[in-house]
């Protein structure tokens, strides 16, 4: 093994590079979006829902095609399998439960700050899209984008990992695990770019972690990122019925 390859496979210069590489799709969306829409300028008659879901679709593509380039053509590696030993009603159960509970305890104690601690900011700017739009962008579209970058790129670029971590409640998290649901909570920061109120925002970042977790956990133990996507669009329509129930 030379030079080059044992510090690419140091631990500490691995993490580094995932979290680079999930911050360069980040800032390469913009720069995708445009081209989707120098393309649909030209096909929005045909193709009138491109817009609108352009930010999903450009996460999704920027991501596959780093994975290609980094893992030579192949997929498979990162999660783009039906995985072994999927016990999906199992996985829905638990990500409701889990869901509720969390985002249940972050809005009160976001609440309770609010409360003693009065700042401005208003809600996030999903609160406007009529119900069609909430399941097509929020449930669908960015559950599927969003798990392809955290927990397709940057955990499987970590898979070698994953025999480092801890347990919590008797689950093992592996580095893997916690480094994308890490970064995953943290992409939600820049809510606060749509005036979202800071308390608000905290709690959405501390339940996209816990989201991460479990969404990350089962990405592991099954090998593939359907389960991830389900986690994912299980919370994401738990937080919408709680916001039914005010």
């Amino acid at each position: 093994m030379n030079k080059s390859t044992q510090l690419f496979e140091n631990p500490i210069i691995r993490i580094i590079i995932a979290i680079v590489l999930g911050l360069f799709v980040l800032n390469g969306v913009p720069y995708i979006e445009r081209l989707i829409a120098l393309i649909s300028r030209h096909a929005i008659d045909s193709l009138p829902w491109l817009m609108p879901v352009s930010e999903s679709i450009a996460m999704v593509a920027f991501s596959i095609l780093i994975i290609l380039i980094i893992n030579k053509g192949t997929l498979s590696h990162y999660g783009f399998t039906l995985g072994e030993n999927v016990r999906y009603v199992k996985v829905i159960i638990v990500s409701f439960i889990v869901g509720i509970v969390t985002m249940l305890i972050t809005g009160i104690a976001a609440n309770i700050l609010q409360s003693i601690f009065p700042i401005g900011g208003g809600e996030h700017f999903a609160s406007n899209y009529s119900f069609l739009e909430t399941v097509f962008r929020v449930w669908i579209l960015a559950s599927i984008s969003e798990e392809v970058l955290t927990r397709g790129l940057i955990q499987g670029f970590l898979m070698p990992l994953k025999k480092y971590g801890f347990k919590i409640f008797k689950r093992f998290m592996s580095v893997p695990i916690l480094i994308s649901a890490l970064f995953f909570g943290a992409m939600h920061i820049m809510l606060l770019t749509t005036g979202m109120n800071v308390y608000m925002v905290l709690a959405v970042v501390v339940t996209c972690f816990i989201l991460g977790l479990l969404a990350g956990y089962y990405r592991e133990k099954t090998g593939s990122l359907i389960p991830a996507i389900i986690v994912h669009m299980v919370f994401n329509i738990g937080g919408a019925l709680l916001g039914l129930l005010g």
